[in-house]
């Protein structure tokens, strides 16, 4: 698909208007959001004998990395990514439909419009625009990371909040340290929301750990989080800390 097909189906002029979005989009502005989201959706209608992905590798909701691959078994696709191990289910009704599929996967994801755009990139953009768009999300990344240890409660708050939507591999060990010291029982709850499609399997020492926290809201989101992990391990929790409360 040429350059200016592409850009004209997901109704942006060229590269610096896509990027002038991503960064609206990414400072999470409602209005701007729900535009976004609409713009990358309808695009779906336009193209849709073009967004199934060569080798059946599906960008990951979890990671943006393309990743993300599928079994068939008893008429359902089970899909994993290899990066970051998470994992989703999708019935046959929805797999038969191709862009029911891909729009499905896009709400699986922190961010529906992003995810589409990723997706859609990833098909037909592989060189100069997703280099821009993954250059402009690490400098956004290393910002949060730095971003936990500051004085602000708020920016604190906004960092673990934009850590726990887009759960970049990279800042679990960030994540474990800022919840280990976090004085704020909100910016906890963040933390051990984002840990577990952060880290996967990586985290459940720390979401144990969480579940004998101070405050009751930290407890339970910890207790949530361990629900997708082997039942020993959560049963072992249940047991120990008395269950949700």
């Amino acid at each position: 698909m040429p350059r200016d097909t592409f850009f004209k189906i997901v109704g942006y002029k060229d590269i610096s208007d896509i990027e002038e979005q991503w960064r609206a989009a990414r400072r999470y502005d409602a209005f701007e959001a729900e535009k976004f989201n609409k713009t990358m959706l309808s695009a779906l209608n336009e193209i849709d004998a073009d967004i199934a992905p060569p080798d059946d590798i599906y960008v990951c909701p979890f990671c943006d990395k393309i990743s993300f691959r599928y079994l068939k078994k008893e008429g359902e696709a089970h899909l994993r990514c290899s990066a970051c191990g998470s994992a989703v289910t999708l019935n046959n009704e929805v797999w038969e439909n191709l862009r029911r599929r891909i729009e499905y996967l896009s709400f699986t994801s922190g961010y529906p419009g992003i995810y589409i755009l990723h997706h859609l990139i990833a098909l037909h953009e592989k060189n100069s625009a997703q280099s821009v768009i993954s250059g402009a999300e690490s400098k956004d990344v290393e910002k949060a990371i730095a971003s936990l240890s500051s004085p602000d409660e708020e920016v604190r708050y906004r960092a673990a909040r934009y850590l726990r939507i887009r759960r970049p591999p990279q800042a679990f060990m960030s994540a474990v340290a800022a919840l280990s010291s976090e004085p704020v029982a909100k910016i906890r709850v963040m933390l051990v929301q984002a840990l577990r499609s952060i880290g996967g399997k990586d985290a459940i020492p720390h979401l144990v750990a969480a579940t004998e926290d101070a405050d009751p809201a930290v407890r339970n989101a910890a207790l949530h989080a361990l629900t997708s992990f082997e039942g020993a391990v959560v049963s072992n929790v249940g047991g120990r800390s008395g269950g949700v409360r």
